[in-house]
């Protein structure tokens, strides 16, 4: 087995690669890192981006990238994030092994660092806050023991994120399923009395701060909005004999009631308020960690101050009152117990200790072990104010007695003898030794991370010590907590806040030519002129001869949600018109369309062209054409379209998201274009509608199912902007001064939440970024608002609204474990079938693991075109037939329509195994299987190995010379309330061409005009490209001379200054 490492790779380009190779699977896993957007990706393809160990990963990265530069960044991988538009990884430079459970380590964290990729285009602002974490010597983990649980680490159905310190880290690995590349951190301490895996007996402390509620120490109190108490930990004392393991475990933390500490000024003394019913969620706390241990009882032993001058009276009162309710709902489980530990200390003065070991012994009454024969079923939970220096010690002194009750039951651990009132007289000085520095030790980390500074109250503990060493006097450090309380604290609370913040990973991300491949339709005679090179970093130009409609289908490597598309446009000299349109779907036969002939602009230089889809929709009038274009789709088809027989294009790049649990509503997008006329009769007098007008026509196109296409190419008729008509884009506008839809001035006005309804309506999110969109209405619109209603709340209409589904399960697998060969079908796709068929029912043939039936039909012949995530050497494909099926001819074809050499074939039963003589490397195969009888297909198992195509040599396209365009910029007049821009010409004349001076991505109608007359219009998609970059459009289809251009603007965004227009 390799030694665990992490690696990262920069090349030239947009891509990096981050390299695990893991301890724990002993696998190696390469990661994707969009330098773009800092979105990774992994799909688990053997030698893709699966290997056997970290040599072979450099090497086949090495050999697909350019100018691939190497770092060694550490042993273990902590996690990666995006923050101040950075990538950061993070990872353990150094560890050593402070504890051993059941014969595993458990590190301390030595020291770590970062590894920062800075986001392309972007300005990093230098923030540091996530920099300053205090991760070295503080932070502990374990490769082999899932300390999310509790003691004996095993019940997986507890697990829990709560006391792990890198959930932000890690969540882009758990989505990507592969979370044991990365250590799990907790925050506290694990420290055993031998490190010796071969010891017979043992004992460990561990102590896990939780990770909610974090922050710092007049920041963090009482219960939180989510119910978490500050500053909760939960320890356990494991005692190990003979490979047996017994266990105590307690819990310590804030006063679980709502209340919050203010400081007045650095000299005062703080002041404890309790909250208005600080009681509401005292019973549910309690029933969470009831649950989680499966617990009878609960001793709360409670370390707060009685006497009034120390301020703590009113938090006692209040947390005896929210036990009685916790006890009235969990039906009496919970016992309270009060020690003031201060008192007891200053009245017994050196025979303290003896007291709270005798109030202990009587709280605790019997001190159970959790073990493999028997469960512990009463806890005992600490507090005092801070959950630090008082409760850190009777901690200590509890952990004495379980260790000496641990130690009579089993004759371990304790002197034999008469035993002392003084339990610690007792015990072995080696363990008092080693308990003594575990919570001194540990101790300081809690009190470090809450409050800057060491614990106090630890001189008790230090005096029972063999050795002993001098530390700061408790004044000097009460002293120093105050000052950091006032200087310090506030940034560290943000830090705090900021680390444990939840990571979106619901953001774009583009794919890389490793996990982009072109499949093909079977068709011989088709001459593909773009294939998979197309996807590749390297600046490449395609020429589409004399083919009118190049269609290039897009393989990805599991079910994605498009969200951009990105095309290297050359200049070209033609005017004459190229378009592009965009389908996704799963099968050729379901391809849906999402956008259509979208005009390909004329430039200057070279230029990626960027369509922002998953933007666009949410803030145009026109798009998608179809809903189930927006739904995960494990095929994209762009179909280029031009009469240009010299039309060449540059290399393309592809955007997704990954599939979340939500869903888009949007109106129909079936064409209905006899219901054109009707919406041009209700909206030809409206000059200026009312919300109560566009209530009306927006109740009446759901009603009659109105596509948007219709509507929009309707009002265009009418020389009306589909922005100016369409409810959600007049209310998209949000300035508090200015009513969201008539734009009056405000003195006062009434605001509107937008519901979910309306939300879905027009605008798609994942359910943690659902924006707070409210609107401010003037008196006039707020009175038709509450009187119409909106159509889109009627739930007799929302049947008319179709459905996008915006999450779908993986249908391919991700392979566990490296193998040279391997099953190539579990992460394949089906992406043609003759005779057609359903796209799930086909794919189950491919999975060997679920119980089906079988694909069915009547047809003797069959054609199965079977898509690979990448490029592959097949070996052997096993065929599982129905019962009664008689295959006569197995044929199989490459992606260039070159039949494999069928070796061997062996069947057993109705079950045929092909194996195949060595063969080129391919991206999807040909099945065509012909029967005597009907034909059931059980299973399909493709064996082989991951591969890379050979690359014939290209010939290589430059694009054309063009001379600089002339930009004037004409005369409109924009109406701010229509999103229009009006151009009038002197007389009429040709328009040739429009060009647009912007950088932004947006929808735009432009309208022919002559003498008040609309005779032609045409909708364009305008790229973000390159700023101060100029985009140009012919009209070789649209004839006639014109006397007014308008142009309507049709996205949801606020606009008060029009693009720079010139026309030739």
């Amino acid at each position: 087995m390799s030694a665990p490492s992490v690696h990262v790779c920069t090349c030239d380009g947009q891509f990096s690669y981050l390299v695990v190779n893991s301890e724990v699977t002993s696998n190696c896993y390469v990661y994707t890192i969009d330098k773009k957007t800092g979105g990774m990706y992994y799909a688990g393809v053997p030698d893709v981006d699966l290997f056997l160990d970290s040599k072979s990963a450099i090497i086949n990265i090495t050999d697909s990238v350019s100018n691939a530069q190497w770092q060694y960044l550490g042993k273990y991988l902590i996690g990666a994030t995006i923050f101040d538009h950075q990538l950061i990884i993070m990872y353990v430079i150094s560890d050593e092994v402070t504890a051993i459970y059941d014969n595993k380590h458990i590190k301390m964290i030595k020291s770590s660092d970062y590894y920062k990729i800075p986001l392309i285009d972007q300005t990093i602002e230098g923030d540091q806050t996530i920099f300053d974490f205090p991760m070295n010597e503080n932070h502990f983990f374990s490769n082999y023991v899932d300390l999310s649980l509790p003691f004996p680490y095993f019940d997986v159905k507890k697990s829990t994120d709560e006391f792990f310190w890198n959930n932000r880290f890690t969540k882009i690995f758990e989505i990507l399923h592969t979370t044991a590349v990365c250590i799990r951190v907790f925050q506290g301490g694990a420290f055993s009395l031998h490190k010796d895996t071969n010891t017979n007996s043992n004992i460990t402390y561990i102590i896990k701060r939780s990770s909610h509620n974090s922050g710092t120490r007049y920041e963090a109190r009482g219960l939180d909005k989510n119910h978490d108490p500050a500053n909760e930990c939960e320890c356990s004392l494991i005692f190990t004999i003979n490979g047996d393991n017994f266990g105590h475990t307690w819990r310590r933390g804030s006063a679980p009631i709502e209340w919050k500490t203010v400081l007045q000024s650095t000299f005062l003394a703080p002041q404890h308020i309790v909250k208005e019913n600080p009681d509401e969620f005292t019973p549910e706390y309690f029933s969470k960690i009831i649950k989680r241990f499966d617990m009878e009882k609960v001793n709360i032993i409670s370390l707060l101050n009685e006497a009034q001058e120390k301020g703590e009276v009113d938090l006692l009162q209040a947390y005896i009152k929210a036990v009685d309710r916790a006890n009235k709902v969990l039906n009496s489980k919970i016992s309270f117990n009060q020690i003031d530990i201060n008192q007891i200390i200053a009245n017994n003065k050196s025979k303290g200790r003896l007291v709270i070991f005798n109030i202990l012994a009587t709280v605790v009454n019997e001190i159970e072990f959790t073990s493999n024969f028997e469960n512990q079923k009463k806890y005992s939970r600490f507090n005092c104010a801070d959950s630090l220096d008082r409760t850190n010690l009777v901690s200590f002194y509890y952990a004495i007695l379980v260790t000496y009750n641990f130690g009579l039951q089993h004759n371990i651990f304790v002197k034999e003898g008469d035993k002392s009132d003084d339990l610690t007289e007792n015990i072995n000085q080696d363990v008092l030794d080693f308990l003594c520095n575990a919570f001194i030790s540990t101790g300081n980390i809690i009190s470090l991370m809450y409050t800057n500074t060491p614990a106090i109250k630890t001189e008790a503990i230090r005096a029972l010590m063999t050795e002993q060493t001098a530390v700061s006097p408790d004044v000097y450090i009460t002293c120093l907590r105050r000052f950091h309380n006032v200087a310090s604290d506030p940034y560290r609370h943000k830090m705090f806040k900021i680390w444990n913040q939840p990571e979106n990973v619901d953001g774009q991300f583009y794919l890389d030519s490793r996990h982009l491949s072109a499949a093909i339709v079977p068709s011989k005679e088709l001459k593909i002129a773009l294939n998979s090179s197309i996807f590749e970093e390297e600046i490449k130009y395609f020429a589409i001869n004399d083919i009118t409609n190049q269609n290039l289908y897009v393989a990805l490597p599991e079910p994605l949600l498009l969200s951009t598309i990105s095309i290297l446009v050359p200049p070209r000299t033609s005017t004459k018109s190229a378009t592009f349109s965009i389908c996704c779907g799963n099968l050729i036969t379901q391809m849906y369309p999402l956008v259509v002939d979208i005009s390909l602009p004329l430039l200057q230089e070279s230029q990626w062209c960027v369509y922002n889809f998953h933007e666009l929709v949410g803030q145009t009038t026109t798009l998608p054409i179809s809903i189930k274009s927006l739904e995960p789709c494990n095929f994209i088809n762009i179909r280029f379209n031009s009469m240009d027989s010299n039309l060449i294009i540059g290399n393309i790049k592809i955007a997704v998201q990954r599939p979340r649990k939500s869903m888009i509503a949007a109106r129909s997008s079936d064409t209905n274009t006899s219901l054109g006329a009707g919406v041009a009769e209700l909206t030809k007098n409206m000059t200026m509608p009312s919300l109560s007008d566009l209530t009306k026509l927006d109740r009446w196109i759901l009603e009659k199912k109105v596509s948007i296409i219709t509507r929009n190419e309707s009002l265009v008729r009418n020389n009306q902007n589909p922005y100016f008509f369409d409810i959600p884009s007049r209310l998209s506008d949000t300035r508090e001064d200015e009513c969201s839809f008539c734009h009056y001035r405000l003195t006062n006005s009434i605001k509107f939440g937008a519901f979910q309804p309306f939300l879905n309506y027009f605008r798609r999110f994942s359910e943690t970024e659902k924006p707070d969109i409210s609107v401010h209405l003037c008196p006039s619109c707020a009175d038709q608002m509450e009187t119409n209603g909106l159509p889109y709340y009627d739930e007799s209409l929302l049947t008319n609204l179709t459905i996008a589904d915006l999450y779908a399960e993986r249908s391919t697998a991700i392979i566990d474990s490296y193998q040279p060969i391997f099953n190539i079908g579990l992460q394949s796709s089906i992406f043609y079938s003759s005779p057609p068929s359903d796209f799930k029912e086909l794919n189950e043939i491919l999975n060997p693991t679920i119980a089906f039936k079988g694909w069915h039909t009547s047809k003797k012949n069959v054609q199965l075109v079977i898509a690979f995530q990448s490029s592959a050497e097949v070996s052997q494909i096993l065929v599982l037939l129905g019962k009664d099926c008689l295959v006569g001819d197995f044929r199989v074809y490459t992606e260039n329509f070159m039949e494999l050499n069928v070796k061997e074939i062996k069947k057993i039963g109705n079950q045929a195994i092909y194996t195949f003589s060595d063969s080129d490397p391919t991206r999807c195969i040909i099945i065509i299987l012909d029967s005597t009888s009907d034909i059931v297909i059980k299973n399909i198992q493709i064996r082989g190995t991951m591969k890379k195509m050979k690359k014939d040599k290209e010939k290589m396209i430059s694009p054309e010379k063009v001379n600089s365009y002339k930009f004037k910029p004409a005369d409109g007049i924009f109406d701010f309330l229509t999103h229009s821009q009006t151009f009038k010409f002197s007389q009429p004349r040709k328009v040739q061409s429009i060009t647009f001076k912007t950088d932004d991505f947006q929808s735009i109608y432009i309208v022919f005009i002559l003498n008040g007359k609309i005779y032609d219009w045409q909708q364009l998609l305008l790229p973000k490209i390159s700023q101060g970059s100029y985009l140009r459009y012919t009209f070789e289809d649209i004839s006639g001379n014109f006397d007014e251009i308008k142009l309507f603007y049709l996205d949801k965004k606020p606009m008060s200054v029009p693009l720079d227009v010139s026309f030739n």
